[in-house]
C-alpha cells in the first residue's frame, strides 16, 4: 500500500457520501487523481468516475491514452473495463493499422459503453471501408451493446448509413463533416429508438440522403449546422421528409443563411420554446434558429 494512504478510517465519511461527492468531479480528472492517492477507499471509489470518460489515440496526445498503454492497463486491471462509459477514438494517422488493431482489441473489452466518438483530423479524412476490418467489426460490436446510446463520427468519407440499421438502442447520432453513401431503401421500416440526429458541416447535396434515411426512424429531434452558405428556401424542403415526426428542430446557420424573398417563414421570437411555423412544422414544441446575419436573394 502506498505510503500516502491513510491507515485510520475512524474519521472518514461513509462510503456512500464520499461516492456522492466524487460524482460531482467527473470532469475534473486532476482532482479525482489527487483524491485517489490519499486513501485506499478513495482509490476504489474514485476509479469508476476517473475512467468513465476515456480518450484513446495512436499517439497518446492531448490527455488521451496511447492505444497500447490503455490495453496494458485493461489487461492488468480488468475491472477498469467496466468503468469506461464514454470513449473517444482519435486516429491522426489512419494508416496506423497497428494502433487501430490494438484499439479493436480494446473495444471488445468495453461491455458497458454508452457513447462512442470516432474522430479523424480533417486533413486525414479516410473512407470508412478503408479502415481495417478488425476495427470496423469492433466498432459494430460496440454499437450493438445494450448500453450504447450515443454514436458520433467526424471527418469520415463514404460512411454507410446502413451502419445504424437494426441498432434499436441508439438514441443520438452525430455526424460531423461526414460524407455518406447514398441510402437506397428509404421506405423500408426499421426498429429504431433514435431521438436526436445532429448534422454538422455536411454538404447540401447529402442532406436529402441523410433525411431520407432518418424519415423511416420517425425522428423527433433534428440539429443542423451547415458547412457553407445555404439557401434556406431550398433546403427547408429537404427537412419536410421528417416533418411528420419532428417535435424539435434546431437550426444553427450563423452567417450561412440566405432567404428567398418569396419564402413564407414565420418566427416572431426565435429563442423561445414556443411553436413556430416553418413550411409545415406546425406540431413542433421547440424551434430554435440561430442566425447572425441575413442575405436575401
Amino acid at each position: 500500500m502506498p505510503a500516502s494512504f491513510r491507515s485510520s478510517d475512524s474519521d472518514m465519511l461513509p462510503p456512500e457520501i464520499l461516492d456522492q461527492i466524487f460524482s460531482f468531479l467527473t470532469t475534473d480528472k486532476a482532482s479525482l487523481k489527487a483524491c485517489s492517492s490519499t486513501h485506499l477507499v478513495f482509490l476504489q471509489l474514485v476509479q469508476p468516475y476517473y475512467y468513465a470518460d476515456v480518450a484513446v489515440s495512436s499517439t497518446g496526445d492531448g490527455g488521451s491514452f496511447q492505444a497500447q498503454e490503455l490495453l496494458t492497463l485493461l489487461s492488468e486491471k480488468p475491472q477498469i473495463s467496466n468503468y469506461i462509459l464514454h470513449l473517444k477514438i482519435s486516429i491522426p494517422e489512419p494508416s496506423d493499422h497497428v494502433a487501430l488493431n490494438t484499439i479493436s482489441t480494446i473495444l471488445h473489452l468495453l461491455v458497458r459503453l454508452t457513447s462512442i466518438h470516432h474522430w479523424q483530423p480533417y486533413t486525414h479524412r479516410i473512407s470508412w471501408n478503408k479502415l481495417p476490418e478488425s476495427f470496423l467489426t469492433a466498432v459494430m460490436t460496440c454499437l450493438r451493446l445494450p448500453s450504447m446510446e450515443v454514436a458520433s463520427f467526424a471527418n469520415i468519407r463514404s460512411f454507410p448509413l446502413t451502419t445504424f440499421d437494426n441498432l434499436p438502442n441508439i438514441k443520438t447520432i452525430r455526424l460531423i463533416n461526414v460524407n455518406v453513401v447514398p441510402y437506397r431503401d428509404p421506405d423500408i421500416p426499421v426498429q429504431s429508438s433514435l431521438q436526436v440526429l445532429s448534422l454538422f458541416d455536411c454538404e447540401e447535396w447529402e442532406l436529402t440522403d441523410i433525411l431520407s434515411w432518418a424519415k423511416t426512424r420517425h425522428l423527433p429531434s433534428l440539429e443542423f449546422r451547415p458547412e457553407r452558405p445555404y439557401d434556406l428556401s431550398r433546403i427547408v424542403f429537404s427537412f419536410q421528409a421528417c416533418f411528420n415526426s419532428l417535435t424539435s428542430l434546431d437550426l444553427d446557420f450563423k452567417d450561412y443563411c440566405m432567404f428567398n424573398s418569396l419564402m413564407f417563414l414565420t418566427s416572431a421570437d426565435l429563442n423561445t420554446s414556443q411553436s413556430r411555423l416553418l413550411i409545415g412544422l406546425a406540431q413542433a414544441r421547440l424551434f430554435r434558429m440561430t442566425m447572425l446575419s441575413f442575405h436575401f436573394i
